[in-house]
């Protein structure tokens, strides 16, 4: 029997207008919110947003590791809320639904995945090393010498936008649409979520569909060497995606590979200019780098998850929650954002750049999850993203 079972026996306290994800002020700074959540209220319900925030480490990793409990599927958008958006935004709407490897569970997850692994070979990603290393360089060389300038909009935007767009094999001269399009694809989420006006968003995803159909169909008629023909090679012509998919793939790969990393270089940077000290250390000792960029993406996390839960029936398999959130239990389809859990190593508050890459070198990735398709891989060295707690 499978059984997931979340210790909550400490008393909710808070009340549904405390902690809400929406807001721009938490978002601007929810580590407090996190501390109070996990000491007061671990697993909490929103009763505005129908969610519920689960924030301590082993509540987390259990909910990763159960899929068949806890689902990708449909993530917080309630499907009554897509049905009326639809019939105002049926292309934003679609590309959301479809929810490309985001929404997906196991094995369907494991097979939309296998597309783009068998392109991103360690080979090819270490021949896109120095073209990536010049692409920062040239950047870093336009900024003023004296005087301020804006990291994130003269490099931490910029560079992860090239990087992707050459990869996809479009020209960098592109950066400014492939953004745009990369934001709007997030701000649809938000737009959604909140019952916001949809019809700007509509326009700019039909654009984008528009574009990366015709990219794709000139792929059709003359293969290239990219991301794109790897859609057509390995998801489209294998039966693994329809064009529609494809495309929904596409705008993935926008936000997938431009949105976290540019957070990653803005929290690493405000990281470091917050600890002078580390900052000194680390420009004395270059190659502990590797480490710093898991320790800032562990400290100050680049990106959220949301599951929903699920229920299953049957004698052999059925799941077990046990959780005493404000006095019930969620319910089939409701939401349990995965608020990224503390870390259980000791002292996780404090930023320390030589921090031990234990989880890279067990091969696995807490910061774009843990669950089925994690697996220990020699291969695979990403960083481990777990937000830091209040001190």
């Amino acid at each position: 029997m499978e059984t997931v079972a979340l210790a909550l026996t400490v008393e909710n306290t808070m009340q549904a207008s405390d902690y809400n994800p929406m807001l721009p002020a938490v978002q601007a700074d929810p580590y407090p919110y996190y501390a109070t959540l996990r000491e007061h209220a671990p697993v909490y319900f929103n009763e505005q947003l129908g969610w519920y925030i689960v924030s301590r480490y082993e509540d987390v990793i259990a909910i990763t590791k159960n899929p068949a409990v806890f689902s990708s599927a449909r993530a917080v958008v309630r499907p009554e809320q897509l049905d009326a958006a639809e019939k105002v935004a049926p292309t934003a709407v679609r590309a959301f639904r479809r929810g490309i490897l985001l929404s997906e569970d196991p094995p369907m997850h494991t097979r939309t995945r296998s597309v783009v692994t068998r392109a991103f070979t360690p080979k090819r990603i270490a021949e896109m090393e120095p073209r990536i290393r010049q692409l920062a360089r040239e950047l870093i060389s336009q900024l003023p010498r004296s005087g301020e300038f804006d990291l994130i909009k003269d490099l931490a935007e910029p560079l992860p936008v090239i990087v992707i767009a050459q990869m996809m094999g479009e020209e960098p001269k592109l950066r400014h649409e492939f953004k745009r399009w990369s934001d709007n694809a997030v701000a649809t989420f938000y737009a959604l979520a909140r019952g916001a006006e949809l019809s700007d968003i509509e326009r700019t995803s039909q654009e984008m569909h528009d574009y990366m159909s015709r990219a794709l169909e000139a792929r059709r008629q003359q293969p290239r060497d990219d991301l794109m023909q790897a859609l057509l090679d390995n998801g489209v012509r294998e039966g693994v995606l329809s064009v529609d998919e494809a495309i929904a793939f596409c705008r993935l790969l926008l936000v997938a590979g431009n949105e976290t990393t540019t957070n990653l270089l803005g929290n690493g940077m405000h990281a470091l200019l917050s600890h002078p000290d580390q900052l000194e250390r680390l420009t004395r000792e270059p190659a502990l780098i590797p480490n710093a960029v898991e320790e800032m993406l562990r400290y100050d996390s680049a990106a959220k998850e949301t599951r929903v839960t699920r229920r299953l029936s049957g004698r052999r398999r059925r799941p077990c929650l046990h959780p005493r959130a404000r006095g019930r239990r969620p319910r089939k389809g409701e939401a349990l954002p995965r608020r990224s859990p503390p870390d259980p190593r000791p002292r996780p508050s404090v930023l320390r750049p030589w921090r031990a890459r234990h989880n890279a070198a067990e091969g696995h990735s807490r910061s774009s999850g843990t669950g089925p398709s994690h697996r220990p891989a020699r291969a695979r060295r990403k960083a481990a993203c777990r937000s830091r707690p209040s001190a």
